[in-house]
């Protein structure tokens, strides 16, 4: 570890990192994979929402929600994951401290596949799926001609 930080609080921080680390371990696999569901459905309409703002205060202010959201709800993320698990392994590691549950066979496999397909679940499958059936240019099952909803939408952009 870089300049030792974990040593701070007499090593209480390197055992808080250890064990935020194993607490992603221990999750069961379909926990794990409802977790990133969840919390990349809240990160990517975080990111819409971010798209549609003008300026860079309103960008941050509408991320700031959903992310938050999702960190107070305990929803897991695959690249916060990836520092977690592998900091978790290597201040073990260094400082000797003992988590039965925190190997790098559980962390790859019970934690971070499970919650890498969850978010892409998540993310591609049900918020990106649903904006494409929200905005295609021709509903589905509407009765309206292409034409006349090409003709809402440009009058909706005017707006």
């Amino acid at each position: 570890m870089v300049g030792r930080t974990p040593d701070l609080f007499g090593e209480q921080l390197a055992q808080a990192i250890v064990n935020a680390a194993a607490s992603r371990t221990n999750l069961s696999v379909g926990e794990a994979f409802v977790r990133g569901i969840l919390c990349n459905i809240l990160v990517c309409i975080a990111v819409w929402m971010s798209f549609a703002a003008k300026r860079v205060s309103g960008k941050l202010l509408t991320s700031y929600w959903p992310v938050m959201l999702f960190v107070l709800c305990g929803f897991e993320h695959s690249i916060a994951d990836m520092y977690f698990g592998v900091c978790g392994l290597l201040t073990a590691q260094v400082y000797g401290i003992a988590a039965e549950s925190l190997t790098w066979f559980n962390f790859l496999v019970k934690a971070l596949l499970p919650i890498t397909l969850g978010n892409i679940v998540g993310g591609a499958g049900i918020v990106g799926c649903g904006y494409w059936l929200a905005y295609l240019h021709r509903t589905p099952y509407s009765a309206d001609t292409t034409a006349a909803e090409q003709e809402e939408i440009d009058i909706a952009e005017e707006y």
